[in-house]
């Protein structure tokens, strides 16, 4: 019976455990293949991302700046609107109650053309 055992052993259980020996070497082996390639990967990866934002940088400040500017020159233009809107207020309050009728009109008309400058 122990001889059976042995044999059985050798013949049938050794044979079987150096497969799944071999199996895991190699499944070991292609994991560190795969591990190898990720880090290739993304190195890949965060190099193009690096190099794709130094080429869009130029087009995000320009759009950045215009958008800035365009904002600017709208807030000039209602600024400027109102200043013109405040001189035509005050020539007409002048006007109406000033004293010296026609020079309060004079000035009004005055400020009023002084206005573009």
């Amino acid at each position: 019976m122990l001889q059976e055992h042995e044999q059985l052993i050798k013949e049938d259980i050794l044979p079987r455990l150096k497969k799944v020996e071999d199996a895991q070497m190699e499944f070991t082996k292609q994991v560190e293949s795969i591990k190898s390639s990720q880090t290739s990967l993304e190195l890949t990866v965060m190099k193009d991302g690096k190099e794709t934002r130094e080429l869009l940088r130029p087009f995000a400040d320009h759009y950045l700046n215009k958008v800035t500017a365009e904002g600017q020159a709208a807030k000039d233009i209602k600024l400027k609107r109102l200043d013109t809107r405040e001189k035509v207020v005050i020539a007409i309050v002048s006007t109406i109650f000033g004293t010296g009728g026609l020079t309060g009109i004079i000035v009004g008309v005055m400020a009023f053309m002084n206005g573009g400058q």
